[in-house]
């Protein structure tokens, strides 16, 4: 026979979902915005920052950004 256990529900883990809030139109021309992390975590997080940063530019046209993966980071320069 087969020993089995019921255990009290527990709650699913929840998904790290993280709306950026970048203050974008502080930044000034040739200015970075820095985002220090740790290598693994900027490989998994750069994609929603571009994503972000790319929802910005749709609705304030006259801004340009480029957004690079850093050692010690992401880092978000305006460059227009």
């Amino acid at each position: 026979m087969v020993e089995y256990k019921i255990l009290k529900e527990e709650k699913p883990q929840k998904r790290l979902n993280r709306k950026w809030n970048f203050p974008l139109d502080k930044l000034k021309k040739g200015y970075t915005l820095h985002l220090p992390m740790d290598n693994n975590q900027a490989r998994d997080q750069i994609g929603s920052v571009r994503t972000a940063v790319y929802r910005y530019k749709q609705k304030h046209p006259n801004f340009k950004f480029s957004i690079q993966l850093r050692e010690d980071g992401i880092a978000i320069i305006r460059q227009r």
